[in-house]
């Protein structure tokens, strides 16, 4: 990334699901080492393999999700900027009442002609 500015919006956007992320690999890292270990049970093993699978993924589903959304706002802003321009070229303004368009011809000063 060239830009660290860049890379600070994307933790600002997506904190929730790094978070969570981060939760699941530690779980993960947690479950091999229980794996390893022959003093730990079962239900340490079981809880931190599932602790390890909601982790990482709420986290891709969050991220996927979030994503959409993100694209179908952006979708959503065009269309109605494209409607609202659309609009805004359709429609005429009120055309002047005929005594103003008399009384603006009235006061018109023909300037001299310009030799070629």
């Amino acid at each position: 990334m060239r830009n660290y500015r860049a890379l600070t919006r994307v933790f600002q956007l997506f904190w929730p699901q790094l978070l969570a992320t981060v939760f699941g690999i530690g779980a993960l890292v947690t479950l091999l080492f229980l794996v390893n270990v022959r003093s730990a049970t079962a239900w340490e093993k079981t809880l931190s393999g599932v602790l390890a699978a909601v982790g990482l993924s709420l986290a891709g589903l969050t991220g996927t999700l979030k994503n959409a959304g993100q694209a179908l706002t952006k979708r959503l802003r065009q269309d109605a900027y494209t409607d609202l321009v659309a609009l805004a070229v359709q429609t005429a303004p009120t055309p002047p009442d005929k005594s103003a368009l008399q009384k603006a011809i009235g006061h018109r000063v023909l300037t001299p002609a310009t030799p070629n």
